[in-house]
Formats: C-alpha cells, structure tokens, sequence
C-alpha cells in the first residue's frame, strides 16, 4: 500500500506516495508524465526497498510555487527538499528521460544524497543543436495547440511494432498524466530540457555506481549514442532489443530484472 503525502518546499507543494523500508529508491518520472507510470515497477520489486515516488512540480498532483521557473536546477532542488523533510539521507534514484536530467542535477548539487543513479533511456550530455532545433518546433506546436501534441507524443515514443500491443497502456498514461499538465508546463519544461548544461564532467568525478538502461529503437537517443556515454563514463547499461522510449512498459520484466539488480549491487 502506497502512503500519500502532500509536503509544501520552497518550490511547490510536492505530491509524494512511498512504501517499505530498507534501502531508498527514488523514482522520479519524465515528461509529460507523472508518479503513476512507475506503479507496476514498484508494486513488482523484488527486494526490501523504501519506495518514493514523486510528481515533479507541475505534473500529477504537485503544484508549483508561483515563481518556480521549472529549471532542471530548480526541480532537482524541489526534490532534495522533498528528501529533506522525510529525513532522507543517501538514495538510489531511478529517472526516465527528463527525470534523468534532474537526477543528475541533484548528483551536482547534492552529492553526498546519492547511493547510485540509474537512468532509464535518459542521458547526460547536453542537447545538441539538432535537438535544441526539434525541442524549439516542439514549443511553437504547444503554442498552437498543445492537445494535438499530447495525442500523439506517448504513441510515438513506443518502438513502432510495439504500439498496437500497449493501446491500452499508453491510453492510461495519457489519461493520468496527460491531461492535467498545462501548455506553461510543457513549454517551461521543454525550454530547461533544451538549455540544460552538460554533466558529463560531473559524472567524471563522481564516487557512485552509475548505470543505462537503453531502447534499441528509442526514437529520442540513438541506441550507439548511449552506449559510448556509458562506455566513456565507466557506467554499466543494459540495451532492451525490443523497446522504444518507454522500456519500462514495453519491456517490463526486463527492465526490473536490469533495476533490481544494479541497486541490488551497490
């Protein structure tokens, strides 16, 4: 059973669910996403774990302070105050794609909170121009109608021979996630995503296990592309052969299987 929490920070009042004891995983969600996406993850963990799921600042149920500027900086500080007041210490974090971005940033700023990092088809460059050029056509579709984009960001974040199988899946996270997130929301967030600053040399100096789990066919982050930022940071990975953007959904034994097993080796 999952306890509900609502904890008021600087930065928002932060919607928390968490269960367990023992060691503490973190599991922060990506874009256009909320809490509820890592529920079968957790519900299926193999091992003792203290559990936090959080919704980041203008998703799911936290709502963000009225200056809150959706930085990754910012956000990453949102949770280290989310940690703070439930008398957390060290933690595992689990993040996908954008949430990956904000772990890292916690790395940087706080990183004597961090146990081990995961990042679930996430990556710790910054965007290259190609893709600061896509997040900027992304921006004006928001501006025109950011209902049209929603409808079809999920869908196409699935490797395409998977789409028809998880209908129902990404029916569910477009519902519980989608349709609670603003266009200010999406276009902040897309704005840090795009001018975030590289971790590169954070990750180069660290004193944690670092570990990939890779889509083969993530349509956002060449396969190869991840593989040698892992191989250059000495991090561990593991590639899903038959998964997109969204593994932990399209492969999901698999990915629990990769999850447990790196926290499990700290």
């Amino acid at each position: 059973m999952l306890e509900m929490s609502f904890i008021e920070t600087p930065y928002g009042r932060i919607h928390v669910q968490q269960t367990g004891r023992e060691k503490s995983i973190v599991w922060l969600h990506g874009f256009l996403e909320n809490l509820n996406v890592f529920y079968p993850l957790v519900r299926a963990y193999p091992h003792p774990a203290h559990h936090i799921l959080i919704d980041l600042p203008g998703y799911g149920e936290s709502v963000p302070a009225k200056n809150f500027d959706f930085s990754m900086q910012q956000m990453a500080k949102a949770v280290e105050a989310v940690l703070s007041s439930l008398n957390v210490e060290k933690v595992h974090l689990v993040a996908h794609s954008m949430g990956g971005y904000i772990a890292l940033q916690i790395a940087h700023l706080f990183p004597e909170r961090i146990a081990s990092i995961l990042l679930l088809h996430s990556m710790a460059s910054a965007d290259s121009e190609q893709r600061k050029e896509n997040r900027n056509r992304t921006i004006e579709v928001v501006y025109k109608e950011h209902q049209l984009l929603l409808n079809e960001f999920y869908k196409n974040w699935f490797f395409e021979g998977n789409r028809a199988r998880f209908a129902e899946e990404i029916a569910f996270i477009k519902e519980s996630a989608g349709k609670n997130i603003s266009p200010q929301t999406m276009i902040k967030s897309l704005e840090a995503m795009r001018d975030r600053p590289s971790m590169i040399d954070t990750l180069k100096n660290r004193d944690f296990k670092l570990h990939y789990i890779i889509g083969r066919y993530d349509p956002l982050f060449a396969a190869s592309e991840l593989i040698a930022q892992a191989e250059t940071l000495h991090a561990g990975y593991d590639v899903l052969e038959l998964s997109g953007h969204m593994g932990y959904i399209e492969e999901k034994e698999r990915s629990l299987a990769c999850i447990a097993a790196f926290i499990e080796s700290v």
